[in-house]
């Protein structure tokens, strides 16, 4: 008698435990889809917005170059005492596309 309830307890908790399974298993697939939804809506964003980051893209594809700029217009800055010409140089950066 008493192995019989315990069969059932056990029963019983294996079926819990199985629901649990499978109730964590349907969030993290929904947890999958939201993920994978919002990626994709992010790189439709970036496609669709691209021209918008003419100056960012040139700086992550060219960080020498930038390193170079930045430098060159520093030391000239900094020979000239005259702010004007790093300003002429960053508004030059900033209109690339």
């Amino acid at each position: 008698m008493e192995e019989e309830i315990w069969r059932g307890e056990v029963s019983n908790e294996l079926k819990h435990i199985t629901h649990t399974m499978t109730d964590v298993q349907r969030q993290v697939q929904d947890m999958r889809c939201e993920i994978s939804t919002q990626m994709e809506e992010h790189r439709s964003y970036h496609a669709r917005n691209e021209h918008r980051w003419g100056f960012a893209r040139w700086c992550r594809l060219h960080p020498f170059r930038l390193s170079a700029i930045v430098a060159a217009a520093t030391a000239a800055t900094w020979a000239n005492n005259d702010p004007t010409l790093l300003r002429v140089i960053v508004s030059a950066l900033v209109s690339l596309k």
